[in-house]
């Protein structure tokens, strides 16, 4: 629904546990030929790997959000497929029974093939409960481990506070669904014309969440409403509180924790004496110092500044005891991942919303909403300076104590990792220094805080000798074919609209605000100025070359794409779009700002004829066809961060070749008017089409696209 885990995030991951870095130019779906070693594990010097991670609150979103392709057959898997096996805590080769007096998933036998009647399908559950960070946390060091002795294991599902963040999917039958429920659960088949619903969350509604442990140690839940008469969004994408007690059915609330690495279920677990536990890259390859980490995070202080180193690149077996297995005191990497997560809702307040509130007439603060922000390519700066031996934190960067100690997240001490000397690494000169980018795919108010930033961007004199991030974008756009133009984007140069409309772009160097998704968060390309510099520059001047290689896992947008297959050499792309107009002091004078709607959910009917594995002729006549719902939040961070307008959309592709689309909103619960659409691409008129509002009322604004005009038309 709202985290679109597409094919690309999960290759990558896989494709790390082979070969951590042949991925960078790999398409979605592209065949990954994995080596037998990570490339430099057989030279003599130990290469080292900077993890340079992003800690959005786009990592908390839904893994398997049903529009992406997740099996590459050229069809969105859009429900349950139980040919797909699912990432997450769960083992997807066994079946789990549900203790509700220890609140714990065990794992009891294998499946059946995949199946698991009357148990709890592991393969399943992962499908239903994974969150991004949960994956992510997995393939990196096993999971979150709750329970971590030498005689039991239990991981535990991340903290999902109760707004736009928790999911949840619904249940019909087996014709509708694909699949039989009663193989993979123990839940029976919903009655005639009812639904089950099946919820994530945490319980946080209506809890002040000031003292951090009073939320986030509350239960991970798995709700299961079963007989709802209701659809699945009329609860989880609702106004505050979502997945409450309005559900229309019978509710049963699950805790998500998997005990793991048993005696007699230990695929993929790691032997240690009489121990398994679970492991991950950082095992493979750092319990035996094949290669020497470091963590470079993105800061809650500082949200939209840089990152914070977290460790020094050093031996990741200090932070396992080799003998048992369980995780020591001394792990950071591990103690930081875990540590991330949405800090400010309900801070302070039971009203189950963000500390922040509503900021409706400008683009965000430092420090104002600390769980929005990933400026990536200023994080991925500060990693090249610590691989250039600088010893310490850029000062804009900078920070300690508040909310990152609020969540315990601590900053290291900085050194030079080339110096064989006082160094933790104590690297000779040919260690290969790396760079590991884990980073939701859209950066946000990375532009204005590095050497050589636009000047219309702002202002900023860095330590690293040659490095201008512009003067590189240049570069780049000179090297490619299909960069300069109009394009889609929020700035060009000193043009500016708050809005994602077509502009000339001459260079990367001077465009900011991803489009469509965050045309007003100075979002940049910066970073590929940033990975450009350390490949071709020696960083740190010793023998030879100190160049740094950048490597990245892109946790693909949120934003659903609509794409119709015209012919085999056309396309036309489809992407919801919203924007709010009126309320809360917002103006709709163009050149004003009016805030660009948050999409937070997305719920699939039907989507028929995108390819051969969902084709059919008694729809639509065998041409393409879509219908699904987009629910919207009316300011762009923060709030109460759920629904403020849902719009069903139909997609309908012609006997003419023409592609026909109809907008219904069904519901509104917001005081900020919204005008909703879309943008197209691909056709004769391209453009923003906002075509339908949230209330029936006489609400011009300049992106308007009334019946038979075409986009532009009221600018």
């Amino acid at each position: 629904m709202k985290s679109q885990t597409s094919s690309n995030f999960y290759t990558g991951l896989a494709g790390l546990v082979g070969c951590w870095f042949t991925l960078l130019s790999a398409p979605a779906n592209a065949e990954i030929l994995l080596s037998n070693a990570p490339l430099g594990v057989s030279t003599s010097a130990k290469p080292m790997t900077m993890i340079t991670a992003g800690k959005d609150h786009k990592l908390f979103y839904e893994a398997y959000n049903d529009s992406s392709d997740i099996d590459g057959d050229g069809t969105l898997d859009v429900r349950f497929k139980p040919g797909i096996t699912y990432y997450g805590l769960f083992d997807s080769k066994v079946c789990y029974t549900y203790s509700a007096t220890d609140k714990l998933f065990s794992p009891t036998a294998s499946a059946n093939d995949g199946k698991c009647s009357s148990q709890w399908s592991g393969n399943w559950l992962n499908y239903i409960t994974t969150s991004r960070i949960d994956a992510l946390r997995k393939v990196l060091y096993g999971g979150y481990r709750e329970v971590d002795s030498t005689t039991q294991t239990i991981l535990r599902r991340a903290y999902i506070p109760q707004d736009a963040h928790s999911w949840a999917k619904e249940y019909t039958s087996e014709a509708v669904d694909g699949y039989n429920i009663t193989d993979y659960t123990p839940l029976s088949q919903p009655d005639n014309g009812k639904r089950h619903f099946l919820g994530n969350l945490t319980n946080t509604a209506g809890k002040n969440c000031a003292t951090l442990s009073d939320c986030s140690n509350l239960a991970p839940w798995l709700s299961v409403v079963t007989n709802s008469s209701k659809r699945v969004w009329q609860w989880a994408s609702k106004e505050r509180p979502v997945l409450d007690g309005t559900h229309g059915g019978s509710r049963t609330d699950y805790t998500v924790r998997a005990e793991v690495c048993t005696s007699t279920f230990h695929d993929g677990c790691k032997q240690y004496g009489n121990n398994y536990k679970p492991v991950g890259l950082l095992h493979d390859y750092g319990e035996n110092d094949s290669m020497l980490f470091g963590l470079l995070t993105g800061s809650y202080n500082k949200n939209m500044s840089g990152g914070v180193l977290r460790k020094v690149v050093s031996s990741f077996s200090s932070e396992v005891n080799t003998t048992t297995g369980l995780f020591t005191a001394d792990n950071t990497i591990v103690k930081s991942f875990d540590n991330l997560r949405i800090r400010d809702f309900n801070n302070g307040n039971t009203d189950n919303a963000y500390r922040g509130g509503w900021v409706t007439t400008r683009s965000m603060k430092q420090g104002e909403f600390v769980d929005w922000g990933n400026p990536i390519a200023e994080m991925m700066y500060e990693s090249l300076r610590y691989f250039a031996g600088k010893a310490e934190a850029t000062s804009a960067y900078d920070t300690s104590g508040s909310y990152d100690e609020h969540i315990g997240l601590t900053a290291a001490a900085w050194d030079n990792p080339y110096n064989t000397t006082t160094s933790a690494a104590k690297a000779p000169w040919c260690a290969k220094p790396n760079m590991l980018v884990v980073s939701d795919i859209n950066p946000s108010f990375d532009s204005d805080q590095l050497p050589g930033s636009y000047s219309e961007f702002g202002s900023f004199t860095g330590d690293v000798t040659d490095l201008d991030v512009k003067t590189l974008a240049d570069t780049i756009t000179s090297n490619e074919s299909d960069i300069t133009g109009n394009r889609f984007i929020g700035q060009s140069g000193t043009t500016f609209d708050g809005a994602p409309t077509a502009k000339n772009v001459t260079s990367l160097g001077t465009i900011r605000g991803l489009s469509p998704e965050e045309p007003t968060k100075q979002g940049s390309y910066y970073s590929a100025s940033v990975a450009y510099f350390g490949k071709t520059n020696d960083l740190n001047p010793a023998q030879n070359k100190q160049s740094v290689d950048s490597f990245y896992v892109a946790l693909a947008s949120p934003l659903p794409r609509v794409q119709i297959k015209i012919s085999d050499t056309k396309v036309v792309t489809l992407v919801p779009f919203a924007k709010s107009v009126d309320g809360l002091s917002i103006s709709n004078t163009k050149g004003q700002f009016q805030p660009t709607d948050q999409i937070v959910d997305f719920y699939v009917e039907t989507i028929a004829n995108s390819g051969a594995a969902d084709s059919n002729a008694s729809i639509n006549d065998g041409r393409y066809y879509a219908k699904f719902i987009i629910n919207y939040e009316d300011v762009e961070q923060g709030a109460d961060h759920d629904m403020d307008a849902i719009v069903e959309y139909e997609v309908t592709l012609q006997a003419d070749g023409k592609v026909k689309v109809k907008l219904t909103p069904t519901y509104q619960a917001g005081g900020i008017k919204q005008n909703m659409g879309y943008i197209v691409s691909g056709t004769t008129k391209d453009g923003v089409y906002l075509v339908v509002q949230d209330e029936d009322a006489d609400r011009p604004y300049y992106l308007n696209t009334p019946p038979g005009l075409d986009p532009g038309a009221c600018d």
